[in-house]
């Protein structure tokens, strides 16, 4: 409580601080000249004594400046900069709109200054830009966001076929995803192998790994915030993709010129269309029944903005995923006919309505209201009659629902206060709702029977609550930071959990390019996430903390150096991360099919991972791209599970390294068309996940099958036992692949044509998806137990054709 008066102590006498300051504020929106999108990060600075800062999330900067002539340069990666002289005896508001520079061999802007990593205060962090993600070889042609962050230091990649990621010692679901501002609970196509979010209609986003500013809570390791686009709100323009799984289209553009703009994009499989009329006539051949079956994923994301002025502006979103396996199954032979249907549905809704408005030059505010939802369904149905007497019938029904579904808003504010504080805080209250599973079963035959029941736990509401500051400081040319508290309150059941989590990110400057930079964060986490190990399906179960089950901790460290040089970027941070109240199944537990409450199948305990990340970066010229290499250790703890003893997480892999790479191999103007072909590649390694393997097998007779002597067994309900002296006892063997891509771009007026193919596995490389014992007979005819691995994904090739008009 102290530490708390302290801090609004503090808080207050900084706002006395403007009072003396003097000097006028330059404030105003920085946005793409051809399409009116705002810039994020875009960099605004005093050319004469480099004072400066940045966009926010919404392209809005606020700049205080002493009386007299300044010159400010406006710049932002990929595009020409600005500047304008000012002679300041007023506030003045201006906004900038940045031209994107052609996509020639080689510009060079004289002048130009970009941002270096030694002089951001936040560490942990990347942003990648679309236009990178568009460069980069994919899975089938699907460019996901998820699997170019499987590429950054600090994040481990689950399985092959899973587009999810761990960062830092963490499981997935200590990842907050955040689409708009609202949380998205599922990320997965195709059962992991693709993510949601739909590549073209991203503007921006930004993955932070530590050192986390106080408006961020509610997950242990990592938030990734993903914006969509806000539609063109100066012409008509659209996008359109074929690839070998989906295709693609987005088109938008201003219903008023300048004020109000509309974005909308789809995206859809359609494997089950064109497989469709080959399994019928496969089924065909089955004389006495015929059927199909199919899946498919959908996303949709909608957009609309409108400016009512300078100082107000409104943003609807929203977005609709859904994937669907089915199966459709009829049969009618003498006796009987019927029909199956069965299907596994689960997906996504999120919307949000955000209203910005400036109260003044140096006061930002947000408002947000927000809607998510996130649904798994299992659902089979049978019916049978009989074509004989007596006209017998059945019918049998069964439904699997579990989903979790939030309503709340925030509210956020920026005060750019002086030179060097900018003040930022805010509150958010979220209503959950969580089902965790309900299985109804409806069954009816003739002659009577009839069962209509509902078996599993009932909902269970719960409401949380945040409040935050921040104070982003500078103290002199060399030492800045950013100095927070949030503070949440987590209610379910009549139990009451509060959170003060402090946050702290230092940088110190060494020289004009390298930088020492510090952090520390706690974080707190009141959901969970039960994850089944042995299903490769969407069952994972979100559930809240409760009485039995506390809300996760986390706490975490990082120290590092950043250092720019001509056109690279390096950074190398080391980190420890402790967590508490993490949960896992016990051994041989599963919630599905299980009528236990699930707190009595979670054993909670703690976590740690340490490592060292390095990465060196280059963004511009022909030749661009990354190297990242991580060395970490991760560790679980339970007090039930594994004898007590520690264990390596699943997913602690002692080795990653990523090469990312592109470059501009030719270009030409033809005709008034300009050509280019570039390629990309990516290379990756990772050390092999844990697994448990048995060390020895043994035959054992159940104590219940023994006869009314007790002392004889019954010989043929002898059962086999495994012997596992412990969890994650076996590394898998290591995982490496090469992807390529080379894209064929022509460029003629408002119309840009590409062209892409590529490879997968370009080297066929069979990497291991999972292991299993099996027996070998010997030639003597003996036996001896061997190993064997799985591989899923071979050399796959990838042909991809899409079209734009601006």
């Amino acid at each position: 409580m102290k530490r708390i008066i302290v801090f609004f102590s503090i808080w207050g006498m900084l706002t006395v601080v403007r009072a003396q300051s003097g000097g006028y504020v330059i404030s105003g929106v920085v946005t793409d000249a051809a399409s009116g999108e705002p810039l994020i990060g875009a960099n605004v600075y005093d050319t004469a004594t480099w004072q400066g800062t940045s966009t926010n999330k919404y392209g809005f900067f606020s700049l205080r400046l002493p009386p007299g002539r300044h010159t400010l340069r406006v710049s932002f990666v990929g595009y020409d900069p600005v500047e304008r002289t000012f002679s300041l005896t007023k506030n003045v508001r201006w906004n900038v709109r940045l031209r994107g520079q052609l996509e020639l061999e080689e510009v060079t802007v004289v002048g130009r200054r970009r941002k270096r990593p030694a002089e951001t205060i936040q560490m942990s962090s990347h942003t990648i830009s679309p236009r990178r993600l568009s460069k980069l070889p994919t899975l089938l042609g699907e460019r996901d966001p998820l699997r170019v962050v499987q590429l950054l230091p600090g994040v481990q990649a689950g399985s092959e076929a899973s587009s999810g990621f761990h960062v830092r010692g963490g499981s997935p679901d200590q990842n907050l995803i955040i689409l708009d501002g609202v949380t998205v609970y599922n990320v997965n196509h195709l059962f992991g192998m693709f993510s949601v979010f739909n590549a073209d209609a991203i503007q921006h986003f930004e993955l932070i790994k530590g050192g986390f500013p106080a408006r961020y809570g509610g997950r242990l390791s990592s938030v990734l915030d993903i914006r969509m686009k806000e539609g063109n709100n100066q012409r008509w323009r659209g996008d359109a993709s074929i690839g070998l799984v989906s295709s693609r289209l987005l088109v938008e553009g201003p219903i008023q010129k300048g004020k109000t703009a509309v974005m909308i994009s789809g995206r859809r499989t359609y494997i089950d269309i064109l497989l469709r009329p080959f399994i019928q006539w496969m089924s065909s051949i089955d004389n006495d029944g015929s059927g199909y079956f199919g899946y498919y994923f959908t996303d949709w994301n909608a957009k609309i903005h409108h400016r009512f002025s300078d100082r107000d502006r409104i943003y609807l979103s929203t977005y609709f995923g859904d994937d669907n396996a089915y199966l459709r199954y009829r049969y009618r032979d003498p006796y009987q006919e019927g029909r199956q249907k069965a299907n596994l549905r689960w997906g996504n809704i999120t919307q949000s309505l955000r209203w910005n408005h400036v109260w003044r030059d140096d006061i930002f505010s947000n408002a947000t209201l927000f809607y998510t939802r996130y649904r798994f369904n299992v659902g089979v149905e049978l019916e049978a009659f009989s074509r004989v007497p007596p006209p017998d019938s059945l019918r049998f029904l069964y439904d699997f629902i579990s989903h979790i579904r939030d309503v709340g808003g925030t509210y956020d504010v920026e005060y750019f206060l002086n030179k060097s504080h900018t003040l930022r805080g805010g509150l958010g209250i979220t209503h959950h709702h969580f089902e965790p599973g309900v299985n109804v079963i409806q069954a009816r035959i003739t002659g009577g029977f009839d069962l209509d029941t509902t078996i599993g736990q009932s909902a269970i509401p719960a409401a949380e609550g945040a409040f935050y500051l921040e104070d982003e400081w500078k103290w002199g040319p060399r030492l800045n930071g950013n100095f927070g508290l949030r503070t949440a309150l987590f209610t379910v059941r009549d139990r009451w959990y509060p959170s003060i989590e402090p946050r702290l990110s230092v940088r110190y400057l060494l020289t004009e390019d390298l930088a020492a930079k510090v952090s520390y964060s706690r974080m707190a986490q009141f959901l969970h996430l039960l994850t089944n190990p042995t299903i490769g399906l969407p069952t994972d179960l979100w559930v809240p903390a409760t009485d039995r089950v506390p809300p996760q901790i986390g706490d975490q460290i990082a120290a590092g150096l950043a250092y720019g040089w001509k056109s690279l970027d390096f950074t190398l941070e080391g980190y420890y991360k402790r967590m508490d109240h993490v949960i896992d199944y016990r051994d041989g537990a599963s919630f599905i099919g299980n009528r236990a409450a699930w707190e009595e199948l979670v054993s909670s305990g703690k976590g740690w991972a340490y490592g060292l990340e390095a990465m060196v970066k280059k963004e511009e010229g022909r030749l661009s791209g990354w190297l990242s290499y991580t060395l970490s250790w991760a560790f679980r703890q339970y007090e039930d599970i594994n004898f007590g003893k520690p264990f390596p997480y699943k997913y602690d892999r002692r080795h990653n390294l990523s090469m990312v790479a592109n470059y501009t191999l030719w270009q030409k103007e033809h005709k008034g068309a300009r050509r280019t072909i570039d390629i990309g590649a990516t290379w990756t390694y990772m050390s092999g996940f844990w697994v448990t393997l048995p060390r020895a097998r043994y035959y054992a007779v159940d104590p219940s099958y023994w006869d009314d002597e007790g002392m004889n067994a019954i010989i043929h309900y002898l059962s086999e036992v495994e012997y596992v002296p412990e969890r994650n006892n076996f590394r898998m063997p290591a995982y490496h692949r090469l992807d390529l891509a080379l894209h064929f771009i022509r460029k003629k007026g408002p119309w840009t044509t590409t062209w892409t193919i590529g490879a997968y596995n370009a080297y066929n490389r069979f990497n291991p998806f999972f292991l299993y014992i099996d027996t070998k007979y010997l030639p003597d005819g003996s036996e001896e137990t061997v190993l064997k691995q799985v591989s899923l994904y071979p050399f796959l090739p990838m042909v991809n054709f899409s079209a734009s008009f601006r």
